[in-house]
């Protein structure tokens, strides 16, 4: 049997898994943008930088996961899109962000 045949799940089960996994990793970003902030509060001046680096970010990267966390609503749907999407959504106004959302029928 071909590694393309193998039995199992059907490509739709497969897309359904593949799309619940990927929200599941987009809202990630924002529970990881939490806890950076949670983080920084509890480090002292110069301590920051340091554990981020131990933590594998960078500065641009922390930056962006903590506006995500601080700039998307809990119940958007915002959260559902990839990093790159969410940030480029977050220079539009608020009111339009949704806007945008719910007339593209973001899922």
């Amino acid at each position: 049997m071909s590694e393309n045949n193998l039995p199992g799940r059907t490509i739709e089960e497969i897309s359904a898994s593949i799309r619940a996994h990927a929200a599941s990793m987009c809202m990630s970003y924002i529970a990881i943008g939490r806890d950076l902030i949670e983080a920084k509060g509890k480090l002292s001046h110069g301590e920051w930088m340091p554990w981020l680096q131990d933590m594998g970010f960078s500065s641009s990267a922390a930056s962006n996961y903590m506006r995500l966390a601080r700039e998307i609503p809990p119940d958007s749907m915002i959260g559902a899109l990839p990093v790159s999407k969410a940030l480029a959504l977050l220079q539009l106004p608020a009111a339009e962000r949704e806007t945008l959302v719910q007339a593209n029928k973001i899922e």
